[in-house]
């Protein structure tokens, strides 16, 4: 038997700092598991294009020129019917370029192919135990996986069915529109998995760190639009789906809540201008579908001035890099854990301040001589002078945290780590990203 074959393509968009980060961080584990690589670029200017041409003599990489006035959902379609491919493949992956699939997760994803497949599920998100589920029921397939299926990314396609024989003059008019065109991929895997007879899934469970988000990408693209994509857009889609999915209230409010969770992402978002009063009056009967913070709350959010607010949050990061310094002043040595986003922004806080910093140190791992931002990287396995003089900063995302703390739990004594998510939230701010989400 033939060996199967596989695409990765990605729309991008004015990025070149996030490809070129991503050409040097995962062109290697992709094109040495047999991967080929497609870059959809609609930028205006040429800086993409000649960053990626300087790369394709390595082989397995194609690069594409797309519209610049092109929407990236209008992009996905337009992959998902084979535009710009040198020839024909039996999986497809539409992924983005600010996401790196780590190497033990492509490996683990190539072990999977299989044509009895419609669709395979790459679930680095829920932590549930579920790696290798077979689902062959859509309303299962959309309760547990609605959320990540969400994400570029996350859904690899079996050409043969899921994208063969498809009325695609049907699907552009149907949901390539306001408000659906921001979920039109999600709409289009539900809906064409409800087409074929006889739906077969594979969702393959893998922890957070199979994944790394690029230190380049500050924020989301809809972050500004985020109350209409998921008020109007997700809502409406869920709620369109065929009847043979149930669930949809369930879907829905699990989705929401990511970004609706609690009263401090309504505090985060007034506090940037993109919360206000009139918003909450027009999405009043939305709200208890999408959040679990009550309507009374979020008036009293959107009505708060956001020059108290600011400076509420001013005084409240003074009190926690207090914290911090002390914490720095009373060790001889400071190790950053991690060395993704998270930990790039700590150690340019700490310079920034003038603060010490030593290296940084990850849980996998890493290459003799290796360095980050000018330091040295060791993979974590016992403390550093026997854990007495060091102290660790923990610079990983919230999804990481709780393993990493743990593991500094069983080595060091509790004075020797310093956790505190609301002070990497507001050194995000401070740099330009996207607040994390604390539950």
């Amino acid at each position: 038997m033939s060996r199967l074959t596989m695409a990765v393509c990605i729309p991008t968009y004015e990025r070149r700092d996030i490809v070129e980060d991503f050409l040097n961080n995962c062109y290697d584990a992709y094109t040495a598991a047999g991967i080929d690589l497609y870059f959809y670029d609609s930028s205006i200017g040429d800086e993409t294009q000649s960053l990626i041409q300087d790369w394709l003599p390595k082989g397995r990489l194609y690069y594409v020129r797309m519209p610049s006035d092109m929407h990236p959902n209008t992009k996905a379609y337009r992959i998902f019917q084979g535009y710009g491919m040198e020839r024909k493949y039996d999986f497809v992956l539409l992924s983005s370029d600010g996401l790196q699939h780590q190497k033990n997760l492509i490996s683990q994803a190539m072990e999977c192919l299989d044509l009895k497949y419609d669709m395979i599920i790459l679930d680095w998100i829920s932590g549930r135990d579920r790696a290798g589920q077979f689902i062959d029921d859509l309303d299962e397939m959309m309760t547990l996986s609605a959320y990540h299926m969400s994400s570029f990314g996350a859904v690899v396609l079996n050409t043969h069915t899921m994208l063969h024989d498809v009325d695609w003059a049907s699907y552009e008019k149907r949901f390539l529109k306001e408000p659906l065109i921001p979920w039109s991929h999600v709409c289009y895997y539900f809906e064409r998995a409800a087409e074929l007879d006889g739906f077969h899934g594979f969702v393959l469970s893998l922890p957070f760190r199979s994944v790394r988000f690029s230190m380049y990408k500050k924020d989301s693209v809809w972050t500004e639009s985020v109350f209409s994509y998921v008020c109007e857009g997700w809502v409406q889609v869920i709620e369109g789906l065929p009847e043979r999915y149930i669930h949809k209230d369930k879907v829905i409010r699990e989705f929401s809540r990511d970004y609706f969770f609690n009263s401090e992402c309504f505090l985060q978002y007034r506090r940037r201008g993109l919360f206000s009063y009139g918003l909450c009056k027009k999405y009043w009967g939305v709200w208890k579908k999408v959040t679990p913070v009550s309507r009374l709350s979020l008036l009293a959010i959107a009505s708060l001035p956001r020059k108290w607010l600011n400076r509420a949050y001013r005084l409240d990061f003074q009190k926690r890099f207090s914290q911090l310094k002390k914490f720095c002043a009373s060790h001889s040595k400071i190790v950053i854990y991690g060395k993704g986003t998270q930990g790039y922004l700590y150690g340019k806080f700490l310079m920034d301040q003038h603060l010490k910093l030593d290296g940084f140190c990850v849980s996998h791992s890493v290459s003799e001589g290796e360095q980050f931002m000018g330091y040295p990287v060791r993979t974590f396995t016992k403390p550093e002078d026997g854990g007495g003089e060091t102290g660790y900063i923990i610079g990983v995302a919230s999804g990481n945290a709780p393993a990493v703390l743990a593991t500094l739990q069983a080595a060091v004594p509790g004075d020797h780590f310093f956790l505190d998510l609301k002070l990497s939230n507001e050194i995000r701010y401070q740099y330009g990203y996207s607040f994390l989400v604390i539950k």
